[in-house]
């Protein structure tokens, strides 16, 4: 039922990729097994869509607004277009060795207008650059040929990054703009992704709160430093700021954010019991945020989480378990999954 298609032959993955929300991409194809590769009824796959995103159509990504400070500026198609690869999406016109044919019409129902040549034709940078980054990875373990040659990206952060300082201002921007190429960049040139501003996030933890699990899985290997005595030293410099560990932000957000939190316990092995201190939080660990929530995802991540050795009986600084917040705030589905907690 996932593939049922409406009277145009789209599928919900397709109107999924047409709303840049990599989240809703990502339940599909993860729990709901949706075909890749379905065509509408012009032919067009959810990949010939991703080609057609155009950010500046969204009233909310407006570009004078180069920083992120909503969920309404996290829109984009660079890890819709990582997961629909990954799951089988057909990106064989990477290596096609007639040369893309601008000329072609876009309403036209040919198969050879191809997403790249899409992309091209309406400038979705982002897409190209993926395509091709994807591509040369494949390239070399097959040895086929590529049809495009990479152009280099004309993004200059020499002299405006400081090695060593906060720079979380400009990283922002980068995460706005889904330039992988720039985070490259910014880290390579000493950007420093771990040290928070006062009263705000780190570059990691900007990728952890806003759900660029593909971002961090390839940049964030620096949260295993997120330690409690780095944390303690963090919290008495700023004072008035007290920072949390990666895992408790990402099962903070309200929008899906489970492969966040699987990168940061898959891949990383961060402290999956850990717990705030400080006069703002009362012991909370990440158990006890998605217990109180009625957010279907955070049920998934509480089942998850228990799969992967949180401990289901911590308690907080009141003495109450993740149990006690589900029966507080009668979350029926995470209550359901605390059921073998001790309640006393």
């Amino acid at each position: 039922m996932v593939d049922y298609p409406d009277k145009d032959g789209k599928t919900a993955l397709h109107y999924a990729a047409q709303s840049g929300r990599a989240e809703s991409v990502a339940i599909l194809l993860e729990m709901g097994h949706a075909n890749p590769n379905a065509e509408d009824s012009d032919g067009l796959t959810p990949l010939d869509i991703c080609a057609r995103f155009q950010r500046d159509k969204f009233p909310s990504q407006s570009a004078k607004v180069l920083t992120i400070s909503s969920e309404n500026h996290t829109i984009g198609v660079r890890q819709i277009i990582k997961s629909l690869v990954s799951h089988g999406a057909d990106i064989s016109f990477m290596f096609s060795r007639d040369p893309p044919d601008l000329s072609r019409q876009l309403a036209s129902k040919a198969k050879y207008i191809t997403p790249i040549d899409t992309a091209l034709e309406l400038g979705c940078e982002v897409m190209v650059d993926e395509l091709i980054k994807i591509a040369k990875a494949r390239q070399a373990n097959s040895g086929e040929e590529l049809a495009l040659e990479e152009k280099p990206n004309e993004l200059i952060l020499d002299g405006l990054v400081k090695p060593g300082q906060i720079n979380t201002g400009i990283f922002n921007t980068l995460l706005r703009t889904e330039s992988e190429w720039g985070i490259e960049k910014f880290r390579s040139i000493g950007g420093d992704l771990l040290r928070p501003p006062p009263n705000g996030h780190s570059c990691i933890t900007l990728m952890v709160r806003w759900g660029y699990a593909s971002f961090l899985e390839k940049f964030g290997d620096e949260v295993v430093l997120m330690t409690d005595s780095w944390i303690e030293k963090i919290g008495k410099e700023w004072r008035q700021f007290k920072p949390t560990s990666a895992l408790y932000v990402a099962c903070s957000r309200e929008l899906p954010n489970l492969e966040v939190i699987k990168v940061l316990v898959g891949k990383f092995g961060v402290n999956i019991n850990w717990q705030t201190r400080g006069w703002t939080y009362h012991g909370e660990s990440a158990l006890h945020v998605l217990a109180e929530s009625r957010s279907w995802w955070k049920t998934h991540a509480l089942e998850y989480l228990l799969d992967n050795g949180a401990d289901i009986n911590i308690k907080d600084s009141d003495g109450n378990t993740a149990l006690h917040s589900a029966l507080k705030y009668k979350t029926a589905e995470p209550l359901t999954f605390c059921s073998g907690m001790d309640p006393i």
